[in-house]
């Protein structure tokens, strides 16, 4: 059972967040992305089913 979480917080961070989120989420319990504002879809991206 996976027991380590990871907190990623962003603005503006588009294929970053794509290849952070990706690499992490096999390996990890839960992600929760803090986003501070961006305007380029990165909370969308982070809420999108793609990543999973």
């Amino acid at each position: 059972m996976k027991q380590i979480g990871l907190v990623a917080i962003g603005r503006n961070e588009g294929q970053r967040l794509r290849q952070c989120l990706v690499s992490a989420t096999d390996k990890v319990a839960r992600v929760v992305y803090v986003d501070s504002g961006s305007r380029d879809g990165s909370l969308e991206l982070a809420r999108s089913e793609q990543i999973q």
